[in-house]
């Protein structure tokens, strides 16, 4: 597993070459950028070079601590995120010590997960925030002796998510370092930790990934094929974590339901259209609706492109109806259909009312499309 295991983030990856080759890695790292982007992935990868045998700018996959931290078990390596609080758990436990059975073995599937796939987000049942006692933990860890070469590497995934008396234990950590430790915080939401933690950080920012990045990775990480690949990856929005859980989405399903719904707001049938506004409106969340803009913009980027001649379209299989569509409506101006949609979306996120936004969407565009 060589630094190709984080996607795009060149930027990113010749700076940490560039730390590793001069040894100069500081004590305390902040990996921070839009969610899915990378940031763990990074983090797992500089632990797993940190402990390799034979590199030292990248991990060589064949050593016994580079096979250990492919399965996250490395015993230099401790990983901190959100857990459920145990039955009666007390300050003094353990972070682990009252959890039941059955949270032990999802916390243990979560971590399996992410061995197998970096970009994937640890997800358990009842785990809203970083517990103290895990924060605790780093300096019992890291006072004891090394159980192999390398270094000891701590790794806070969501680290946002740590509680006021977690953030504070965690400050006079990074105030008062441990022999030869590493933390490395990663997060999607940098302005939620105490600016404190922040300053005694290197800070890293992770960009957005490209479209382009994204279908790529799905080819030849997931074996998505060339047409589903494009329309996930302008879907996810620069995130590949994202891409992921849409793999097995009902896209296509979704894609058609949003091609006939521009072919009915383009009708006179006025009930129906407002029946199908009531619907979408009440049987969709605010993400399935953001899905939904994302597909008609989509699918109206394709037809402009046929307009210009051009080949390079998502769609491929709806050629015909979008030629179709643009041989009946030869005036329209795709710009002002972007606006529309991009005002939309803006709106979406803003949370204003799915119902109000789907009717002002619905009007503006018969007035903008039929002449």
């Amino acid at each position: 597993m060589s630094w190709d295991v984080l996607i795009g983030q060149n930027r990113v990856k010749e700076l940490i070459k560039k730390q590793l080759e001069n040894k100069r890695i500081p004590h305390a790292l902040l990996f921070y950028g839009p969610e899915g982007t990378g940031m763990d992935v990074a983090a797992i990868h500089l632990a797993k070079i940190l402990n390799c045998r034979n590199s030292n700018y990248d991990s060589c996959d064949v050593c016994e601590d580079c096979k250990k931290l492919n399965s996250l078990q490395h015993p230099n390596i401790q990983l901190i995120f959100p857990l459920p609080v145990g039955k009666n758990e007390q300050s003094d436990d353990s972070p682990y010590d009252k959890l039941s059975d059955s949270e032990i073995k999802n916390v243990m599937s979560e971590i399996e997960k992410k061995s197998r796939n970096p970009y994937h987000k640890i997800n358990i049942d009842r785990a809203n925030f970083i517990k103290i006692t895990s924060i605790r933990e780093i300096r019992k860890k890291t006072s004891l002796s090394m159980f192999s070469e390398g270094k000891k590497v701590v790794i806070i995934f969501d680290a946002d998510k740590m509680t006021e008396q977690a953030a504070n234990a965690l400050l006079k950590t990074l105030e008062e370092p441990v022999g030869d430790t590493i933390i490395i915080l990663t997060t999607s939401n940098k302005d939620a930790l105490l600016p404190t933690i922040i300053s005694r950080c290197q800070s890293i920012r992770f960009d957005e990934l490209t479209s382009d990045e994204i279908s790529e990775a799905l080819q030849k990480n997931e074996n998505v094929d060339l047409q589903q690949s494009k329309i996930i990856a302008r879907l996810a929005n620069g995130s590949y974590s994202k891409a992921l859980e849409l793999i097995n989405s009902d896209l296509n399903e979704k894609r058609d339901e949003v091609i006939n719904f521009i072919a009915l707001i383009l009708t006179n049938n006025s009930l129906k259209i407002a029946q199908e506004i009531e619907r979408i409106s009440k049987d969709y969340d605010k993400d399935t609706i953001e899905q939904m803009l994302l597909l008609m913009k989509m699918w109206f980027r394709d037809a402009l492109i046929l307009k210009e001649g051009a080949q390079e379209i998502i769609n491929l299989d709806q050629v015909n109806r979008i030629e179709k569509f643009i041989n009946l409506y030869k005036n329209i101006s795709f710009n002002e259909i972007f606006e529309l949609l991009d005002a939309s979306l803006s709106l979406l996120r803003k949370n204003v009312y799915i119902h109000l936004i789907i009717f002002s969407l619905v009007i503006n565009l018969k007035r903008k499309i039929l002449p």
